[in-house]
């Protein structure tokens, strides 16, 4: 059913990196689905063709020029250059953006600093007023209602429609008029075949994606000193890129950093449970992920992750309440003796909790039976979502 076609939407990105991280892939995702109905889709983007010029995409990616040569950067630090040349490329897509004819497009869509966390040269605002009798929608999968005034300001700059990761988010954004829930799309590559590794065969006890603070890594590094006998698998996100990270390997012999992985489900039916302890949550796509790979998960009881996975995660309940609603401001204000003492009492908890289900073949099988029948359930949420935000879109 292509309930679009004849829609020409124009999508502008700082990072157009599917392989980069959630947001990345989400809104990726997102645009393969309008182009599965029907619509036309342009994307101009700030990340230079040499990121991922082999991948094929299935709709017109024009990437601005980048001068710096390939040679002098690793994959990583080719995304990290984004960010510092930030004004310089968002001029760029600016400039191409106007190249177009005033009426060429139907929808606007903008993404991260490029649209609700506008900063600096508002592309969104000067696009906008350019393309004036266009739809303007603003994708964002992060839970920014409790950040930054100079940030919310971003957010509400009058979008004809906001999308939000979650119904979570949408209730608590008072603020922010005209938004709806769209949730991150898991495909088929997403999901492991018929086998699944046996779980007692899989060399690690557990993983983790993504170490940076709001994914609650300091408290995956308490854990990893404190059950020296439990071997770790940390897998690196798409941009990130750390000093501590390159040293966890001497630094902790029951630790491994994985590399690049053609399929993600070949990093998950190496753990026998999948940490997520994050702090600052759009969707927690990770834990849907590692449960069909048959992984126990242990999440924070954060809202979002419980409004996504309210069956098959073993929640604990282990940060002040102020923290997980309000990650940022916690970050930044608070001194570092506070957040080392909140991390220790944290792993304290989680261990405990670990130990326990651990110890429990029974209650274990349990939540991984719940997690293997996770996934038929995300999929009707998925469409049933996915099928109002089509309509919100032919009504607008």
């Amino acid at each position: 059913m292509q309930r679009l076609k004849g829609k020409k939407f124009l999508y502008l990105t700082e990072i157009f990196h599917p392989a980069s991280g959630g947001g990345e892939k989400a809104t990726y995702e997102h645009l393969c689905r309008l182009h599965q109905e029907g619509a036309e889709i342009t994307v101009i983007t700030a990340t230079p063709d040499y990121i991922d010029s082999e991948h094929e995409y299935p709709f017109e990616v024009i990437r601005v020029a980048d001068p710096l040569p390939k040679s002098e950067y690793t994959r990583a630090d080719l995304i990290g250059q984004a960010y510092v040349d930030y004004f310089h490329r968002a001029a760029k897509v600016i400039d191409i953006a106007k190249s177009y004819d005033k009426n060429s497009f139907d929808y606007l869509l903008c993404y991260g600093r490029y649209g609700p966390l506008a900063i600096g040269p508002n592309v969104f605002e000067r696009v906008s007023e350019y393309f004036k009798d266009t739809f303007t929608i603003a994708l964002q999968y992060d839970p920014i209602p409790t950040l930054g005034t100079s940030w919310k300001i971003g957010i509400d700059r009058g979008w004809s429609l906001t999308v939000l990761g979650s119904p979570v988010l949408v209730e608590t954004w008072d603020n922010v008029s005209n938004t709806i829930p769209v949730v991150p799309f898991i495909t088929r590559e997403d999901l492991p075949g018929d086998t699944l590794v046996p779980w007692e065969d899989r060399p690690y006890d557990f993983g983790f994606i993504n170490p940076t603070h709001h994914k609650g890594f300091n408290t995956v590094l308490k854990l990893i000193s404190s059950m020296p006998n439990k071997k770790f698998l940390i897998k690196p996100g798409g941009y990130h890129h750390s000093v501590v990270i390159d040293k966890l390997e001497q630094w902790f012999p029951n630790v491994t950093v994985g590399g690049w992985y053609e399929s993600m489900n070949d990093f998950y039916q190496q753990c026998k449970s999948i940490l997520y302890p994050s702090l600052w949550e759009g969707f927690g796509m990770v834990p849907m992920e590692a449960a069909s790979n048959g992984c126990l998960v242990f999440a924070n009881d954060h809202p979002i992750i419980r409004d996504a996975n309210p069956d098959f995660p073993i929640f604990i309940d282990a940060y002040p309440e102020k923290v997980t609603d309000n990650w940022f401001t916690h970050f930044h204000k608070v001194p570092d003796s506070e957040k080392h003492q909140m991390y220790l009492f944290a792993a304290e908890e989680w261990e405990d909790e670990i130990r326990d289900i651990f110890n429990n073949p029974e209650l274990r099988n349990k939540h991984i039976s719940l997690g293997l029948e996770a996934m038929s359930k995300h999929k009707v949420r998925e469409d049933t979502l996915w099928n109002a935000y089509i309509e919100r879109l032919l009504t607008l």
